[in-house]
Formats: structure tokens, C-alpha cells, sequence
């Protein structure tokens, strides 16, 4: 159920990924003056994603995706999935024009679900992100637990 729900949450934050990245490049082409300018912000942009974002998004997205899939990974592909739909979130409601009314809500919906079932997954495992081992008793405490030589109870 863990790797359904996140393969479908990676499908579903994708078009919102996909918008918010739209908006950051049109917000910068919008601050620019000039025609030249307007041209060189978008060959800049062109170029980044000819070389990186072609090739490095779908490698992120796969490799987030297989996270989903291995037990041990699972947690670090949740907290992945719900950064990026946070985001994604908050890069569309900080540069929307308009108030957020109930029609946007309703489209943000989705990506809101994905972000909370994520967060949810990371919570549910329970266990810190760091190591979860005991840690080694400490010389008074072994001291505590030995035995005498002759086998006599320490009491």
C-alpha cells in the first residue's frame, strides 16, 4: 500500500511541479526590460533545461519513485515527495496574481493530499531519521551487572 500511495503521489505533484516551474520562468522573464534581455533570460533557461532538466528531472522523479519501493528508503522518498509538493505549493500561491479563492483551493487539492499523505507516511514509521541503534552500557553499568569470581551473588 506504502509504494501505491507514493507512486500515485509522484504522478499526481508531477503537473504542479511542472506549473510552479513555469511560473518561477515567466516571473523572471516578466522582471526583465527590454527585448534583449527577454531573450537572453529565456535562452538562459532553454539552455538549463536542454542540459540538466531534460536528463535530471526524470532521473530525480524515477529515483524518487523507486524510493517508495525499498523499505529502507521509503521514509527519505516521503520526506522528498512532500518538500516537493510543499514547494510546488508554495511557489504557485506566492506568485498568483489574484487572491486564493475556493476555485483554486479545489484545483490544489491534489497536491494538498499528496503533502499530507507523505508527511503522514514519515510520521507512521515512527523512528528518527538517524540511527536507530541502542547504545553500548556504560562501564558503571556493566560494573553493576558482573558477578563476583566465586559465582556469589553481588548482594
Amino acid at each position: 500500500m506504502n509504494a501505491f500511495l507514493h507512486t500515485l503521489g509522484t504522478v499526481v505533484v508531477l503537473p504542479y511541479m511542472l506549473l510552479a516551474v513555469a511560473f518561477l520562468v515567466i516571473g523572471d522573464v516578466a522582471r526583465t526590460r527590454g527585448l534583449f534581455a527577454v531573450i537572453d533570460v529565456v535562452l538562459f533557461h532553454a539552455d538549463w533545461i536542454v542540459r540538466w532538466g531534460m536528463f535530471g528531472s526524470p532521473v530525480f522523479l524515477t529515483a524518487i519513485l523507486v524510493a517508495g519501493f525499498l523499505p529502507s528508503l521509503q521514509r527519505i522518498g516521503s520526506v522528498c515527495l512532500s518538500l516537493i509538493a510543499l514547494g510546488s505549493l508554495g511557489v504557485i500561491c506566492a506568485l498568483n496574481s489574484s487572491r486564493i479563492g475556493l476555485e483554486e483551493v479545489i484545483f490544489l487539492l491534489p497536491c494538498i493530499a499528496v503533502m499530507g499523505v507523505s508527511a503522514w507516511q514519515v510520521v507512521r514509521k515512527g523512528a528518527p531519521l538517524a540511527s536507530t541503534s541502542k547504545a553500548a552500557p556504560t562501564s558503571m553499568q556493566t560494573q553493576n551487572n558482573q558477578l563476583p569470581s566465586d559465582g556469589r551473588s553481588a548482594n
